[in-house]
């Protein structure tokens, strides 16, 4: 990871970040390259038309390996967003070829990020399923409705990333 020209973050910081991508960053140069003409983003933009594809990280516990010098395990959810008359039938293909892009990323032990490491597994963790909200809330607004003929669909995803720099080590200063 490298910083931006607009980072505040010290230098030392940037340092011990040396080959540990982020979940998005990762799970965004797989399904870019695999599946083209669909739009993967990490944050939703007012521009984006649908449909496109929400790519977050999901934290649970137990989520993460003990040790994580040689291979990480990624959870990311994929939120679809579709509109229109076929918006509740363009969602669960959009899942499928998520599922199998990634799949297909460990087969071939896809390189990412410019050789940071390389994909070593894949598997789905929670199939796809129709979700009625936009995003969860807090305060008296419980949930946002999605806009009129909109459909969204979530599936989480674990991905094994084998490291091409491998550390930091234990013992070393």
């Amino acid at each position: 990871m490298t910083p931006s020209e607009n980072s505040s973050l010290p230098e030392s910081v940037w340092r011990e970040n040396v080959s540990i991508p982020q979940a998005e960053d990762l799970a965004l140069d797989v399904l870019r390259r695999r599946l083209p003409g669909l739009t993967f983003t990490s944050l939703i933009e007012q521009e984006i038309p649908p449909p496109f594809v929400l790519v977050r990280a999901v934290s649970f516990y137990g989520a993460y390996t003990a040790d994580t010098r040689f291979i990480r395990d990624y959870f990311i959810s994929a939120e679809s967003f579709t509109k229109g008359l076929e918006s509740d039938v363009d969602g669960p293909p959009i899942h499928i070829a998520i599922e199998n892009a990634f799949k297909r990323a460990a087969l071939a032990s896809d390189p990412v990020l410019d050789g940071a490491g390389w994909i070593e597994g894949a598997e789905l963790v929670d199939p796809a399923r129709r979700v009625a909200d936009w995003a969860n809330s807090e305060g008296p607004v419980q949930y946002a409705d999605l806009p009129q003929g909109w459909a969204r669909f979530i599936s989480t995803h674990r991905i094994k990333f084998k490291r091409a720099v491998i550390g930091p080590h234990i013992y070393d200063h």
